[in-house]
């Protein structure tokens, strides 16, 4: 921190945005010594349209020493930024304590390959948008994930990598497991057609971990926010959280 003369960190998030989450946890994961500012998104205070250009959650703002101040968004370069600060890693490193380039670019291929395509398939079924074709292919991605990169419920990389070792796919994974695991009876049904042993194995020991226990979306409050998309009365992600609770 104070090589890179940041004097101030803090990460604007909703608990409940699945891309916030993925910030949230690396930092977790990571202990950084930042400032969490839970921000409200459908009347986004003038913090977030100030820092974020796009007014998106996860941002992250970084007061330098000198007076300038830099800020990052997106989930995953926010969550890049966070591991190269100080403490345990999610990207392997060398001998000589840098990021392994080949490692990297394997992990962020299989996440663009991978991982990335899940997420608006969600928000389709969440949305009731999704056509059968849709459908086809978030199962078909799911299948893949559960028997190929997370069979026996290792580690999303282990294969590639051949190595069961926690990364950083694995945790920009672990947001959109939650939803699945929580919708999968009632919003995700019609791709909850088979089941996903590899999947459920990997969840239960990834929400072992008490950096994932500090930010995990509470089943309850996910379901509050579905019923709210079915109504038509969803504005976005609103504070208090325990809004959600009802």
């Amino acid at each position: 921190m104070q090589d890179q003369g940041v004097r101030r960190l803090r990460l604007l998030v909703h608990h409940l945005c699945p891309y916030a989450q993925r910030a949230l946890y690396t930092a977790a994961f990571k202990s950084a010594p930042l400032e969490i500012v839970e921000v409200a998104l459908d009347k986004k205070p003038e913090i977030l349209t100030a820092n974020s250009p796009l007014g998106k959650v996860p941002t992250l703002i970084l007061d330098f020493h000198s007076g300038r101040k830099v800020n990052i968004s997106e989930s995953k370069e926010v969550s890049d930024f966070l591991d190269s600060l100080p403490g345990p890693v999610l990207y392997p490193r060398n001998a000589q304590g840098l990021v392994c380039p080949l490692s990297r670019a394997l992990i962020d291929m299989h996440v663009r390959l991978t991982i990335d395509p899940l997420p608006p398939f969600f928000f389709k079924l969440m949305r009731k948008t999704a056509n059968p074709t849709d459908i086809r292919r978030a199962r078909k991605m799911l299948d893949i994930i559960d028997r190929h990169y997370v069979k026996s419920g290792s580690f999303f990389m282990h294969s590639i990598l051949e190595k069961n070792q926690l990364t950083m796919a694995d945790v920009l994974l672990y947001p959109f497991a939650e939803r699945f695991f929580a919708y999968r009876a009632t919003t995700f049904a019609s791709i909850n057609t088979a089941p996903v042993p590899g999947l459920e194995k990997w969840f239960e020991t990834m929400s072992a971990f008490p950096w994932i226990q500090q930010y995990r979306a509470l089943p309850g409050r996910l379901m509050k926010v579905q019923q709210l998309y079915e109504s038509g009365q969803y504005p976005g992600l609103t504070l208090p959280l325990t809004s959600y609770d009802n």
